[in-house]
């Protein structure tokens, strides 16, 4: 995953290989925004013919995207939360600054929770079918029909994307943060 400055339309070929079937999942990224990247994609995992326009899509993906100062949006749940706001209880995001978004969804309690710097999380119990992402490419700012690509423009970057077969807590999180943020 990219751990510098190295832009924000990359792809990792067949980068997922411990993300697949029914297991827990996390991701956590480095990111600046503005309103120019309102429903723009951070991150996407999934399979070679997986799009949010179709069918195929649906609980096959696991990607994280930025709506607002305030919320996002995390695609692949394909159910009642699906392509809808996640609020963050924050409106920092187009500050101007970076700041830690984590997502981790805990396959064991089906808890979807969303990390914004070190506040406390945001959380539901996401009750449609569990996640089946397959092996396959990890995107970073983009997803495989072309829209929602993250504009680098007005100083938007994606510096770093952290993935994990596993859920994530506050302590991972926050051990995240200090190495992100480490002078």
């Amino acid at each position: 995953m990219p751990a510098s400055d190295q832009g924000t339309s990359l792809t990792y070929i067949n980068a997922n290989t411990q993300i697949s079937g029914s297991v827990s999942r996390s991701g956590c990224a480095l990111v600046r925004a503005s309103s120019i990247n309102a429903d723009n994609l951070v991150f996407s995992i999934g399979s070679h013919r997986t799009t949010p326009s179709t069918p195929s899509g649906c609980n096959e993906h696991f990607a994280l995207s930025i709506i607002s100062s305030s919320s996002v949006t995390v695609y692949g749940m394909c159910g009642t939360y699906d392509n809808g706001n996640i609020g963050l209880g924050q409106s920092i995001l187009y500050d101007g600054n970076f700041h830690q978004l984590c997502v981790t969804y805990d396959s064991s309690n089906l808890q979807l929770c969303v990390y914004l710097d070190l506040y406390s999380p945001t959380c539901l119990i996401r009750s449609n079918p569990l996640y089946n992402t397959g092996s396959g490419d990890v995107r970073i700012g983009w997803w495989p029909d072309g829209n929602r690509g993250f504009i680098s423009s007005g100083g938007g970057l994606i510096k770093s994307v952290a993935l994990f077969n596993t859920a994530v807590n506050q302590t991972c999180v926050t051990y995240q943060y200090q190495n992100n943020f480490a002078g």
